[in-house]
């Protein structure tokens, strides 16, 4: 052949043969991308039935095979470590305890957010532990009942003479101010509810008053709050199963006690039960006490005093919002798919609302982590209330926070009462600073003080 057709030859052979090189790379890029585009495809049409599904899972920590997070959290304060993850991966993450995955919502906005659309909730460590129970904290909507106000604070006022009688019993020598507080906030209740109080050294009494105590004690721990081993827990003999069933004896015997003096023309009320307790500071002890004299005197305290009295008052808020008896609300399932903030959320997830960020979020308090009672004050030195205490004041709604006005009335009426009459201080020899009485599991620890009359 001639030269020019030989390299025209060679020039079509080395052309096919790259067209069929060409053709071989499209088709290892079809197997490849094929089953890419049909997942694709497949997410959109399925994002058309169902859209949530194109939103991604909320964030969190790398999780262990077996113990997932576990390490990574303070098991005997764990709203601590879920407080420090929320600050890296945002106000919506996961953590996994266990095999079990926990969505966790922190900061006010979007806890506020999340419990508006809860209307219909599921909490399966209360169902689980009261299988069959039907009462006022498993109700899902129940309506609320009014309650004479004056009824109520003689009640409160009477069982506040009864503590300050056992006050000075111990003439200003040191005890521990746990038993008797505890009683006397039981009085109270069992004062409206059942229409009678009872003695503080009534045996059956202080039991009970004692389970209430550690059933707190067990609700605050982490495995329960957490909801961890939940076959564990229901199968196990625990003490709050134990302390339960007498709750329920002491109950039984009183109602029959209540039958057989029954006035048809008296009327016994009803009322859920909210306690809450405070935590002594002692810089702010003196100025609470020279406002009650001012404003009181040696008189009676009422509810009527209340706005008088704002520097009290904003004490007495502060120092639940420091307290952090409940840093962790109750956990609930979600009962279908939902999308939150962008992120999906798939049905039957355990979820739970970290309170203790809304008490502590840097964008509603001035200084968050300093006692301060300024935080409920204004400029004029007035009472005002703050749209996020309020919230997780009554976080739970009408299911759990039926007698809150009951208890912020007992709150201030036994507050004030107490230190008008006494000065309360450490014993001698412990110091302000070593008198450590932050809650643990939603109760102070063992502790003692003095109450010198003042």
């Amino acid at each position: 052949l001639h030269p020019l057709q030989s390299l025209s030859l060679q020039s079509i052979r080395r052309r096919s043969a790259e067209e069929q090189m060409a053709v071989m790379h499209a088709i290892i890029a079809a197997l490849l991308a094929g089953p890419i585009v049909v997942r694709f495809l497949f997410r959109l049409v399925s994002a058309a039935i169902n859209p949530e599904e194109l939103f991604k899972e909320p964030p969190g920590p790398t999780p262990h095979p077996w113990i997932g997070n576990l390490l990574q959290l303070d098991l005997e304060r764990p709203y601590r470590s879920l407080y420090e993850l929320s600050k890296k991966y945002g106000s919506v993450f996961t953590v996994y305890l266990g095999h079990k995955k926990m969505v966790v919502l922190a900061g006010y906005e979007a806890v506020r957010l999340a419990v508006d659309g809860y209307e219909q909730r599921n909490s399966p460590l209360l169902k689980d532990l009261n299988p069959g129970c039907y009462g006022i904290m498993l109700a899902n909507a129940i309506e609320v009942f009014g309650m004479p106000q004056s009824i109520s604070e003689e009640q409160i006022l009477e069982e506040c003479g009864h503590l300050i009688e056992t006050f000075k019993e111990h003439e200003g020598n040191p005890f521990d101010t746990t038993d008797p507080v505890n009683y006397a906030v039981s009085n109270v209740i069992a004062s409206i509810v059942y229409g009678n109080r009872v003695d503080y050294g009534d045996p059956w009494f202080r039991i009970v008053v004692s389970g209430v105590a550690q059933k707190t004690s067990f609700a605050g721990s982490a495995t329960t709050q957490f909801y961890m081993f939940p076959r564990t827990i229901c199968s196990m003999p625990h003490a709050m199963v134990k302390n339960g069933e007498k709750d329920a004896r002491f109950m039984k015997d009183f109602v029959k006690h209540l039958k057989r003096t029954l006035n048809p023309n008296t009327s016994r009320g009803l009322v859920d039960d909210l306690l809450l307790r405070q935590r002594v500071v002692w810089f702010c002890a003196d100025q609470v006490q020279e406002e009650l004299d001012r404003v009181l005197g040696n008189g009676c305290i009422s509810m009527e005093d209340r706005q008088n009295l704002p520097f009290t008052n904003a004490v007495i808020h502060e120092t639940q919002r420091m307290a952090n008896i409940y840093p962790m609300a109750i956990a609930y399932q979600t009962t279908h798919n939902i999308s939150f903030q962008g992120y999906f959320i798939k049905q039957g997830t355990t979820v739970f609302s970290l309170l203790t960020s809304v008490l502590y979020d840097e964008s509603e308090w001035e200084t968050p982590h300093t006692f301060n009672p300024a935080h409920f004050l204004n400029e004029e030195g007035k009472f005002i209330q703050r749209n996020a205490f309020l919230f997780c004041s009554g976080f739970a709604g009408r299911k759990i926070t039926l007698g809150e006005s009951l208890a912020n009335m007992a709150l201030f009426l036994l507050f004030t009462s107490l230190l008008q009459r006494f000065r309360i201080t450490p014993p001698i020899g412990v110091s302000e600073d070593d008198l450590a009485v932050t809650p643990t599991e939603g109760a102070p620890p063992p502790h003692q003080l003095c109450a010198v009359c003042r």
